[in-house]
Parts: C-alpha cells; sequence; structure tokens
C-alpha cells in the first residue's frame, strides 16, 4: 500500500505503514493538536449546545429504533467523542 501522494512530501516521516494500518510514530505533535482542537470546540457536537437536533436525528437514522423501543433500555456509547448520543437520552 503506496502512502497517499497528497500527504507523502508534509508527513512521510511521521508515519508508517504497519500491518496495513497507517501509524503515526510522534504522537506529540498530534495530540497538541488534538487537545487544542478538543479545547476549543468540544461543545460542538451536542444538540444542546448548537440548538439543532443533528446527533438526535443522525441517531434515529442510523439505528431506526423507535423512542419506545429504548424506554428503560441501558446505553452504553463508546468512541463517539464527549457523549454527544449519550446526552439525547437524558
Amino acid at each position: 500500500m503506496k502512502f497517499p501522494k497528497i500527504f507523502k512530501e508534509k508527513f512521510s516521516n511521521k508515519i508508517k505503514l504497519i500491518n496495513g494500518v497507517w501509524c503515526v510514530e510522534n504522537l506529540n505533535d498530534y495530540c497538541e493538536n488534538f487537545y487544542l482542537q478538543w479545547k476549543s470546540f468540544s461543545n460542538t457536537q451536542f444538540d444542546s449546545f448548537t440548538g439543532l437536533n443533528l446527533t438526535y436525528d443522525r441517531f434515529k437514522k442510523n439505528t431506526l429504533w423507535k423512542e419506545s423501543e429504548m424506554k428503560g433500555k441501558r446505553v452504553l456509547e463508546l468512541g463517539s467523542g464527549a457523549g454527544r448520543f449519550t446526552e439525547i437520552f437524558k
């Protein structure tokens, strides 16, 4: 698998292909950038913050679950950031 040409010049010294997966070698830059982004925009995915129903609508569209089916159920949210989907079940 070749490294995408568009990124090669800038990132080829930081990213390696290991067992078919692109991996970041030096995480310091990545972590610093992620921290700045998270600190600045951590609320932007929450419907309560934006006043929109994007998360709610996405959940309904992707799961096809009815609200009546969810009553009394427990939900475990994994790997979805700040808990944007958990918020809609409050």
